[in-house]
């Protein structure tokens, strides 16, 4: 009778290890970067998000981050959504269309970053007034230049 007890006590403690914990990894995933896994929602005013043709919500603590994952990526997922924070506004803008200045002495999350505007004139008056070095479309952010920025070449 000993040895039944046991072995149910066993079993129980067993089915008890192996329940769905699905819920509290989708909450803890979604709330971290995708790229770094820093807590994305602790940096509002750099925050950028993904959505993918899948339907996947993929979130990140700053546009640099996104960047990386985006190129790192490219063969396996295709972009439906994807938005970025205006540094003036603090409103979500379309990250496609909008215009990032690089080399500037504002930092992220995550330190040198793309800082985003969604117009050319937004951009080239942050360039000037933060000595930025350049401004490039999101077409034009190579894996290459997102190593410069993120070690501070950009800024030299």
């Amino acid at each position: 009778m000993k040895v039944f007890f046991y072995l149910v006590i066993f079993c129980l403690s067993l089915q008890a290890c192996t329940q769905n914990t699905d819920s509290k990894t989708d909450a803890k995933s979604t709330a971290s970067c995708q790229n770094c896994g820093m807590d994305w929602a602790k940096y509002p005013k750099s925050a950028a998000s993904l959505e993918t043709q899948a339907g996947k919500q993929l979130n990140f603590c700053s546009n640099r981050c996104m960047f990386t994952v985006v190129l790192s990526s490219k063969p396996s997922f295709k972009i439906k959504k994807s938005q970025v924070v205006d540094y003036f506004t603090q409103q979500k803008i379309d990250a496609q269309t909008a215009f990032y200045v690089i080399g500037s002495d504002q930092m992220g999350s995550m330190g040198h970053d793309f800082i985003a505007h969604k117009s050319k004139q937004a951009a080239q008056d942050f360039e000037a007034e933060h000595q930025g070095k350049k401004i490039v479309s999101f077409q034009e952010v190579t894996l290459e230049l997102v190593q410069q920025v993120s070690t501070g070449k950009m800024n030299q």
